[in-house]
């Protein structure tokens, strides 16, 4: 089992996929997330309202992946303070408990966050930085799921996570994520 560090934003998407729990047994995951990163990840955004056309929002329910061991909530001990302190000095708290965490603990961190990365790299270079749509293309990959079914989670995590791959993602994880909205 491949065990990372998710900050919020990656949780988030991997929410809007729809497919959490799918996706995560395919690639044999599971994540931890840090309960300052964890109290981030409340909503994605819902479909406009019948009658106001004002946008709406869905809870998230991690429920599931808890239950099922795939995701893991932890707070910082004395052993991640000193790196939570000099990466909270470049970032807010969530983002740099995350930091601490992956450090500590020497687990791949994913996070599509740039300043997060450039501060992770900083101080704790040896932790490997893997972004939330290569985790996912892969699960897919992995879950042997259809061109149809990647098309809709593509979808999803444009429409309810405001997903769009950042630069630096590797180019192949970009142009996959563009095709499959050409194809929806």
């Amino acid at each position: 089992m491949v065990r990372y560090i998710a900050d919020a934003c990656a949780l988030i998407d991997l929410a809007a996929t729809g497919r959490e729990q799918q996706l995560l047994e395919a690639i044999e995951a599971q994540l931890t997330v840090t309960d300052l990163a964890y109290a981030e990840v409340v909503y994605l955004d819902g479909p406009p309202d019948e009658e106001t056309g004002e946008p709406t929002r869905e809870l998230i329910d991690l429920a599931p992946l808890l239950s099922d061991g795939q995701l893991e909530v932890r707070g910082l001990g004395p052993a991640e303070e000193a790196l939570f302190v000099r990466a909270a000095e470049r970032l807010f708290d969530a983002d740099a408990s995350c930091v601490a965490l992956a450090g500590t603990m020497g687990r791949p961190l994913v996070t599509d966050d740039a300043k997060l990365r450039n501060v992770a790299r900083a101080l704790v270079p040896e932790v490997q930085l893997v972004g939330s749509i290569t985790l996912i293309r892969t699960a897919i990959a992995s879950a042997g799921l259809d061109e149809a079914a990647a098309a809709t989670i593509v979808r999803r995590l444009r429409d309810k996570a405001r997903f769009l791959p950042p630069r630096h993602a590797p180019t192949e994880d970009r142009e996959w994520f563009t095709a499959l909205l050409g194809r929806t």
